[in-house]
């Protein structure tokens, strides 16, 4: 069985928008890797991503113990915005 979220949501992709792909990847054997490396992929650019994003934005330790919630809705956005990069560029790609 696949997991992680951007393998089943490339798996998804695949069978919708791509199915000749998606059949040639599950008959040669190689969907199940294909869906690991997607994600596996997207795990990695996500850890390199958030650093630099919070960076670039002023998301800060200090920000966190003076105002929590401002650096909770931060996170967040940065996060959305991280994974909207990578379904672009790997999931949908």
């Amino acid at each position: 069985p696949i997991s992680g979220k951007y393998a089943m949501l490339r798996e998804t992709y695949l069978m919708e928008q791509k199915p000749f792909q998606y059949t040639n990847l599950l008959t040669s054997g190689t969907l199940n890797r294909h869906l690991m490396e997607i994600q596996d992929s997207a795990s990695k650019m996500l850890e390199e991503l958030m650093p630099r994003l919070q960076k670039e934005a002023g998301v800060t330790e200090e920000l966190k113990a003076r105002n929590p919630l401002q650096w909770a809705g931060m996170m967040n956005n940065l996060k959305h915005s991280a994974e909207e990069t990578i379904l672009n560029d790997l999931v949908y790609a």
